[in-house]
C-alpha cells in the first residue's frame, strides 16, 4: 500500500523485490582515465517493459559541476560516455509516467544519488517508472443532465505542521458530454466534483447552487471513501451527480477596520479539524464589510489570511443552519512590533561571527506560508515587523553550533517553542541559546531475503532525526538522503534524546505530529548524544506499510 509515496513508491519498492537484476563493473579499459561511464534501462515498473524515449537528467550536487542530459532509445537504452566524477541527483521522465528518481544498481539496492568516480563504468543500471492512473466518469445534476461547466478534484491527504490537512493532487474539466478523464500517480485520493454558480428558481424563490459531491456519495470530505489506485491502473465508472441545494449568505464586518490598498480577501472553511479546501471567499470592501454568498448549510470558520500590511482577523466559527447568517463582527488587529532578546545560557560563550539566524514558523500554513525568518543581532536583540496574530513555532534558521535550549514570552515559558501570538505580543519574548552540538552518523540495516544470512546495507529514501517528546510540529524532525554506501550524517544535532529512522519517504508535516511519531517509537533507534557527542546507529527500514498503519492511528 504505497499510498502516499508517489514516485517514491518505485525506488522503495524496487529495493523490497530486488526487481532489477543489474550489475556493476569496472571497466578501466573502455572508460577515460578521468570521466565515468553511466548505462542501463529504463522500463514499466508493472511489465517489465522497456519505456520508450524516457528524457534522463543528470544534476550535479556541487553547483560547480556539469550537469547532463540524455534520452533513451526505442529499447529504453541509454548511456552517459564521459560523466565528471562527482556525485548526481537522476530524474528520469516520460509520457504516461510518473518522474523516477532513483535507479536499481544492484538487486535489492536502489540509488537515489549516483556517485561515479574517474574511470568509473557503470552497466545494467534499471530506471522504473510508475504508469499514470486514469479515473474516468461523467457528470450531471440530480436529473442526469450534463454538467460541461464541472471541474474534478483528486484530494490527498498531506501535512502541515504536524496537523493533516488536503492537498489538490490531481485536476480534470468535464467536456460538453460531463466526461472527464482525470490522470494521477499510483496513490489514495479522494475525488469530489464541483462547479460554481448561483441560481434561483424563480421570483421569490430562495437563492440555490449546486453543492460538490465526493465519490461515492455525500456532499463532505467526511463522505468520501478513498480510491486506491495502482500504477497504470484504469478505472472507470467514477460518476457523480451534483446536488441542488439552497445557498445562504453570512455577512458582516471587520472592526475596528482601516482601509489600505490592495485587494483584501475573508475565507470561508469548513470546521471538522482536517483543514479542508475553501468552502468560499469574498472581499473585504473599504468600510470592512463582507458578504459571503452561495453557502450552502454548514459549520464553518471565518479567516482573514496574515499577509503582510493586512489587519489580523480572530477565527470566527460560523454555523449556517435556514437562513442567513447576518451582523457577524470579526474582532481585527492591526499588524503589529514584535521585540525581543537572545542570549547565551554560558556566559563565556564567544558569539559567532556571522548574525544568528532563527524562524518563527506560522502553524497554519493556510493558503500561504508565513513564517518568519529573523537575524539577531550582536547584541542579542531583534524586532520583527508587520507581525501578524497566529500561533507559531521557535526553531533555528541555519544549521551551525547554536541552538534555541529554551525561551518565555511576557515572562511565561514558552512550552515545545510554541509561541502563542493568536492576541497581540503578551510581551517580550526572551530566548537562550545553547551550543555544544554533535553528530549523529549511522547507515541502513537491510534484512537479507535469504534466512539466516547476514543483514546487508542498501541505500534507498531517507534517515529521519525526530525528537520523541515534541507535544507540537516543533518535534525537530529532519531528514537526509541516504548515500550510495547505505550511510547517511546528521550535523549540529542539539544534545538530548533522539529517534532515528530510515524510511522510504519524508513528509515533514507528517513527522512533526507527535502521535504519529510515537506509534513508530520502537521501531526507532534511540539516540542519548551528550554535548559534543557523536553517535553512530544502524537502523532497520520502515516499509510504505508501516507508515500508512501508524497514520492510520492519528485522530484527524
Amino acid at each position: 500500500m504505497a499510498r502516499r509515496l508517489g514516485s517514491g513508491g518505485t525506488l522503495w519498492r524496487a529495493a523490497l523485490a530486488g526487481a532489477a537484476a543489474a550489475s556493476l563493473l569496472f571497466a578501466q579499459d573502455t572508460v577515460p582515465k578521468d570521466k565515468a561511464v553511466f548505462e542501463g534501462s529504463v522500463v514499466d515498473s508493472v511489465t517489465g517493459q522497456a519505456v520508450s524515449k524516457a528524457a534522463i537528467h543528470l544534476s550535479a550536487l556541487k553547483p560547480e559541476q556539469p550537469g547532463y542530459s540524455g534520452r533513451a532509445d526505442a529499447n529504453g537504452r541509454f548511456r552517459f560516455a564521459a560523466i565528471a566524477p562527482g556525485d548526481y541527483h537522476l530524474a528520469v521522465s516520460a509520457r504516461g509516467y510518473i518522474d523516477a528518481t532513483a535507479a536499481v544498481l544492484q538487486p535489492g539496492r536502489a540509488n537515489s544519488i549516483l556517485h561515479f568516480s574517474a574511470g568509473q563504468s557503470i552497466t545494467g543500471a534499471s530506471v522504473l517508472l510508475d504508469a499514470e492512473a486514469i479515473i474516468t466518469g461523467r457528470v450531471t445534476d440530480a436529473q442526469g443532465e450534463a454538467l460541461p461547466s464541472a471541474s474534478i478534484t483528486a484530494l490527498r491527504t498531506a501535512w502541515q505542521n504536524g496537523s493533516r490537512a488536503f492537498t489538490t493532487a490531481g485536476y480534470a474539466p468535464a467536456d460538453d458530454r460531463g466526461e472527464y478523464r482525470l490522470k494521477l500517480p499510483a496513490g489514495r485520493y479522494s475525488i469530489t466534483a464541483g462547479t460554481g454558480g448561483i441560481f434561483s428558481e424563480g421570483p421569490g424563490k430562495p437563492e440555490m447552487r449546486l453543492g460538490p459531491a465526493y465519490y461515492p456519495g455525500g456532499t463532505t470530505i467526511e463522505t468520501a471513501a478513498p480510491i486506491e489506485l495502482r500504477a497504470g491502473q484504469q478505472m472507470g465508472g467514477v460518476d457523480f451527480k451534483l446536488p441542488a441545494m439552497v445557498a445562504y449568505h453570512v455577512r458582516g464586518a471587520l472592526v475596528p477596520y482601516v482601509n489600505s490598498p490592495g485587494l483584501k480577501v475573508l475565507y470561508l472553511r469548513s470546521r471538522n479539524g482536517l483543514r479542508a479546501a475553501v468552502a468560499g471567499a469574498a472581499a473585504i470592501e473599504k468600510d470592512g464589510s463582507f458578504d459571503l454568498a452561495g453557502v450552502p448549510p454548514g459549520s464553518y470558520m471565518l479567516d482573514v489570511p496574515p499577509i503582510r500590511g493586512m489587519p489580523t482577523a480572530a477565527q470566527i466559527p460560523i454555523d449556517v443552519t435556514d437562513r442567513d447568517v447576518n451582523g457577524v463582527k470579526v474582532p481585527a488587529m492591526a499588524p503589529f512590533e514584535l521585540r525581543g532578546h537572545a542570549r547565551f545560557e554560558e556566559n563565556e560563550v564567544t558569539p559567532p561571527a556571522v548574525p544568528i539566524k532563527l524562524v518563527l514558523q506560522n502553524l497554519d500554513v493556510f493558503l500561504f506560508d508565513f513564517t518568519r525568518h529573523f537575524s539577531v543581532e550582536h547584541d542579542g536583540s531583534f524586532t520583527q515587523i508587520n507581525m501578524q496574530c497566529a500561533e507559531y513555532v521557535l526553531r533555528n534558521g541555519a544549521d551551525g553550533d547554536v541552538y534555541v535550549k529554551s525561551a518565555t514570552i511576557g515572562g511565561r515559558p514558552v512550552v515545545g517553542g510554541r509561541v502563542d501570538l493568536r492576541n497581540g505580543p503578551p510581551g517580550e519574548i526572551e530566548i537562550v541559546l545553547g551550543t555544544g552540538t554533535g553528530e549523529v552518523t549511522g547507515a541502513v540495516r537491510w534484512p537479507d531475503a535469504n534466512a539466516g544470512a547476514p543483514p546487508v546495507l542498501v541505500s534507498a529514501g531517507h534517515a529521519i532525526l525526530v525528537s520523541p517528546d515534541g507535544p507540537t510540529g516543533n518535534t525537530g524532525a529532519r531528514s537526509v538522503e541516504i548515500d550510495s554506501n547505505g550511510q547517511f550524517r546528521f550535523p549540529f544535532v542539539p544534545p538530548g534524546r533522539w529517534l532515528v529512522f530510515v524510511s522510504p519517504s519524508f513528509e515533514e508535516g507528517l513527522w512533526q505530529n507527535a502521535e504519529f511519531v510515537k506509534q513508530l517509537a520502537t521501531r526507532g533507534m534511540p539516540v542519548d548524544l551528550p554535548s559534543k557527542g557523536a553517535e553512530h546507529v544502524d537502523a532497520p527500514p520502515l516499509t510504505a506499510e508501516d507508515l500508512d498503519r501508524a497514520v492510520d492511528k492519528v485522530r484527524p
